[in-house]
C-alpha cells in the first residue's frame, strides 16, 4: 500500500467531492443515516452499558458500510439502505477489532482524564453548580481551566481519531489486518496534516455558517409563532418543523463526514496495481 502526500488544497477537494457524493442520493444518504442513528438510540436506551460497549464494537462495520456506499455511487451504481450492513458479510471480525481497539483507548484516555479533573480540583466545581452557587464564575478563572482541559481532551484523542479516520476502508477495500490498517491510517493522516488542516478549517467555516442558518430559520419560526397567536396546536406544530430542520441538519453533516472520509482514502491510498496503472498513464 503507497500512501500519498497529496497537496494542501485536496483538504477542500474532499469537501467538494464529498457533496457531490451526496448530492447524487440526499434522500437515500439521510435513510441511511437516520436508519444508522436509530440502531445506534437503541442501543444506548434499551442496554446501557452493554450497547454502548457494542456500539464502540460494531460501529467500525457501519463506517465501512459508509465507504461501501461511497465507493458504490463512485462506481455509478445506486446507493442503498443495504449498504449500511453489507460489512457484515465480510470483514465484521476483523472491524470489531478496530472497534475494540477504538473502545480501549477512549477508556484510557477518559480514564486519564477523569483522574486529572479530579486532582485537579474540578469536581469542586461540579459541587457548587450542584449546588446553584455561581458567583465563583466570575472570580475563579474556570475558563482557562476548562479550556486547559479540553486542550488536554483534544490532544489524547487525535491519535485515535487518526488510527480510526481510514482503517475500517483499509480493511474492507484492501483486505489488510486491523493494527497494520491501524498503522496506515496513523501514518496517512500524518503524512497530509497540511490537506488535513485545510480539511477541517473548511469544514468549521461550513458549519459555522451551516448553523448560522439554522439558527435564522430557527429564529424565524418563532416569529412566525408569535404572529399567529398562542395557540398551543400552533406551537407543537412549528416546533416540529424546527426540530425536523435541526435533526435533518444534523444528520447531513454525519453524512457529509462520511463522504469527506472515503474522499481523503481514495485520495491518499494506492495499491501497487493502481501505482503501476498511473506511472503507465
Amino acid at each position: 500500500m503507497e500512501i500519498l502526500q497529496v497537496n494542501t488544497l485536496n483538504g477542500w477537494s474532499w469537501i467538494q467531492n464529498g457533496f457531490e457524493l451526496f448530492r447524487k442520493s440526499p434522500m437515500i444518504w439521510l435513510a441511511l443515516f437516520f436508519a444508522y442513528l436509530l440502531i445506534s438510540l437503541s442501543l444506548y436506551l434499551f442496554i446501557p452499558l452493554i450497547g454502548l460497549i457494542l456500539f464502540y464494537l460494531v460501529d467500525p462495520i457501519f463506517v465501512a458500510g459508509f465507504m461501501i456506499g461511497c465507493k458504490a455511487i463512485e462506481s455509478g451504481q445506486d446507493l442503498e439502505i443495504a449498504h449500511l450492513f453489507s460489512a457484515f458479510k465480510k470483514d465484521a471480525s476483523r472491524l470489531v477489532t478496530i472497534g475494540g481497539i477504538n473502545l480501549v483507548g477512549r477508556i484510557i484516555i477518559f480514564g486519564v482524564m477523569g483522574l486529572l479533573f479530579v486532582n485537579s480540583g474540578y469536581d469542586v466545581y461540579l459541587d457548587k453548580i450542584e449546588q446553584g452557587n455561581y458567583e465563583w464564575l466570575l472570580t475563579s478563572g474556570i475558563e482557562l481551566k476548562v479550556l486547559a482541559w479540553l486542550l488536554v481532551l483534544v490532544t489524547l484523542m487525535l491519535p485515535l481519531y487518526m488510527a480510526y479516520w481510514f482503517s475500517p476502508a483499509l480493511v474492507e477495500f484492501d483486505d489488510i489486518e486491523p493494527f497494520e490498517a491501524i498503522r496506515l491510517s496513523i501514518k496517512g493522516c500524518l503524512r497530509n496534516g497540511r490537506a488535513f488542516l485545510c480539511y477541517g478549517l473548511a469544514f468549521l467555516v461550513l458549519m459555522i455558517v451551516f448553523f448560522l442558518a439554522v439558527a435564522i430559520i430557527g429564529a424565524t419560526l418563532g416569529l412566525i409563532t408569535m404572529l399567529l397567536g398562542n395557540g398551543v396546536v400552533t406551537k407543537i406544530f412549528i416546533g416540529y418543523i424546527g426540530l425536523t430542520l435541526a435533526l435533518l441538519c444534523w444528520v447531513g453533516v454525519q453524512v457529509l463526514v462520511a463522504t469527506t472520509q472515503f474522499m481523503s482514502y481514495t485520495t491518499i491510498f494506492r495499491t501497487p496495481e493502481e501505482s503501476d496503472g498511473m506511472m503507465a498513464l
